[in-house]
């Protein structure tokens, strides 16, 4: 007989762990997104691929992902993700997605370095990113700032139109 009650309670622990990950990352709404420079895979999770508008199975790389950022957006992004893989630093962007119905989802991206052990004695650089949809907030802002600009009209032909009949008063 062997004693596997400490490697049980640390199964269950980890479980336990994974789940409430997986339940803070579903309360706050984020996809997650591993991304293997040196074998160009990406792995993306149910609510990332639904953000960007991707298949919900089946590889991806670097590639599946950069055409469907907005054409304004992507060299930006790209250069950003190869930057933060290669030297090592944080990443942290804010652009458009283009899903494949031609709908723009406005995301939040956020991620870090981390080496992991390879097949072979050298290290894997792996950029581990977190996805927010901000699309919702992204269209309030627009519509707060055309209501100013609507607001700065309206003010601007009141005082034109006022002053013209209040010339004379004076």
């Amino acid at each position: 007989c062997t004693d596997i009650h400490e490697r049980r309670l640390a199964e269950i622990q980890l479980r336990e762990s994974e789940e409430r990950a997986r339940l803070a990352l579903d309360i706050a709404q984020l996809g997650t997104m591993t991304w293997v420079p040196e074998d160009d895979d990406v792995l993306a999770d149910a609510r990332c691929r639904e953000i960007c508008g991707l298949p919900a199975g089946g590889a991806l790389g670097l590639a599946d992902l950069e055409e469907r950022i907005h054409a304004d957006d992507r060299t930006q992004v790209v250069n950003g993700l190869t930057n933060a893989a290669r030297y090592g630093r944080r990443y942290a962007e804010e652009f458009r997605f283009v899903r494949g119905d031609g709908s723009m989802r406005w995301v939040v991206v956020r991620g870090d370095v981390v080496t992991r052990p390879g097949n072979t004695t050298v290290p894997v650089t792996v950029l581990l990113l977190s996805m927010m949809d901000v699309t919702e907030r992204r269209l309030a802002e627009e519509g707060l700032k055309q209501a100013d600009r609507e607001k700065d009209d309206f003010l601007a032909l009141l005082a034109h139109e006022l002053r013209n009949p209040l010339a004379p008063i004076r």
